[in-house]
């Protein structure tokens, strides 16, 4: 499988690929990380369980799913502040419950949870 991505400049990065806990679901990405963070937002921890959520950004078109369907939850549940009170989508998988991907209304990009890169080494998040 091809792993190389060109980005701006003739460079090339690796493609961003990755999977769910039990694998059933999969994905790729070939669009240029936009930025990697972490949220720490009440509604990350509830969905994540965890305090604090690596997320890596792409472009939304370059995001496939290439096995698999994710299924997607909205929670209006948590006060604006929070990524779910911003409105948006969860998405995770049906099987084992891994939360994957993080589709925020209105955004041409999507948060990707970074514990679910293959390689994890593409989440690098600035600090300071």
């Amino acid at each position: 499988m091809d792993t190389q991505a060109t980005i701006s400049g003739g460079r090339t990065q690796s493609a961003i690929t990755g999977q769910c806990f039990c694998g059933h679901i999969r994905y790729r990405s070939e669009g240029p990380i936009i930025e990697s963070n972490y949220c720490d937002c009440r509604g990350c921890q509830r969905a994540n369980g965890t305090l604090r959520v690596p997320w890596v950004v792409v472009p939304l078109t370059s995001l496939k799913i290439v096995a698999g369907e994710p299924s997607r939850v909205r929670s209006e549940a948590y006060p604006e502040g929070t990524c779910d009170g911003y409105g948006g989508e969860r998405a995770f998988c049906p099987t084992c419950g891994t939360q994957l991907f993080w589709y925020g209304d209105g955004r041409d990009k999507v948060d990707i949870c970074a514990g679910t890169l293959d390689d994890t080494s593409q989440f690098q998040p600035k600090h300071g």
